[in-house]
């Protein structure tokens, strides 16, 4: 897991993760004058952290191909996410970011 304290592209502060699956962490944050949620994609086995305890690193072979084959549909699907952002039943929602090559999705809470 991300540590609590720790600051995202130089903007949103991670708070503590409230939610872990097969493909993901879910932490609480804050931006500017934003309470949120970023999703993590880390799917355990298929990825682990690096020795800075942020990078991703993946399995080699065939795990480390489906790894990335999950990343770029995480993205594509935060990418998709980020079309309704203009939409009227939508809040105000941060872009997408990335962080050493890892999608993350910034989704309102």
């Amino acid at each position: 897991m991300l540590p609590a304290g720790a600051l995202l592209n130089d903007q949103y502060l991670i708070g503590r993760a409230i939610g872990h699956g097969g493909f993901g962490i879910t932490y609480l944050a804050w931006g500017r004058n934003l309470k949120l949620a970023i999703k993590e994609d880390l799917p355990g086995d298929l990825a682990t952290r690096g020795p800075d305890g942020a990078t991703l690193v993946s399995y080699s072979g065939e795990k480390g191909e489906c790894l990335h084959y999950g990343l770029d549909r995480f993205l594509e699907e935060a990418q998709i996410l980020n079309r309704f952002q203009q939409h009227p039943g939508r809040g105000a929602r941060p872009p997408l970011g990335l962080r050493s090559e890892k999608p993350l999705v910034f989704p309102e809470k």
